[in-house]
């Protein structure tokens, strides 16, 4: 398994906003852990958390928040 941070900015976003990490999974968007990983972002919209993934090989992650609005993916190797 490996730790992986997670951060960045969504434009337009304020404060308090809840934003949940998501992986493709088989062609669909799924959210990620049990339980989900969530976080709140702060001024301007910024955001970070990390995750533990094992999955080994390419893993596309973003981050979504409540209003629907996602980040782009990013590929993320574990070998």
């Amino acid at each position: 398994s490996e730790q992986v941070t997670l951060s960045g900015r969504f434009p337009g976003l304020g404060a308090g906003v809840t934003v949940a990490v998501e992986r493709k999974e088989g062609g669909s968007w799924a959210g990620f852990g049990v339980p989900a990983v969530t976080t709140t972002t702060d001024h301007g919209g910024t955001f970070s958390t990390w995750i533990w993934t094992g999955q080994s090989g390419r893993n596309l992650f973003r981050v979504t928040a409540d209003s629907g609005e996602s980040t782009p993916a990013v590929t993320v190797r574990i070998t």
